[in-house]
């Protein structure tokens, strides 16, 4: 499985972008991606998975420029994959 756990975000992250992000690079909706991120925000891990190993490489370099805090793919949730 290609898991990543997305963390956190640092004070001045892109939070617009990390969305936008998410969503291409995981394969959901707007609406799942923004609900993913909100989930983030408010202090909760949540695991994405993606379809493979190069594309949960872009993603963490993405969403790390974006402001984004990503760990070990132990978290609440799992999503995407498509």
């Amino acid at each position: 499985m290609n898991k990543i756990q997305i963390t956190g975000v640092r004070y001045g992250a892109k939070v617009v972008s990390l969305v936008s992000e998410v969503k291409r690079l995981a394969g959901v909706s707007l609406t799942e991606a923004k609900s993913i991120v909100e989930r983030v925000i408010d202090g909760e891990a949540v695991v994405v998975e993606f379809k493979n190993e190069e594309t949960l490489r872009e993603f963490r370099v993405a969403a790390e420029n974006l402001g984004a805090e990503t760990g070990p793919e132990e978290g609440n949730t799992v999503a995407g994959g498509s």
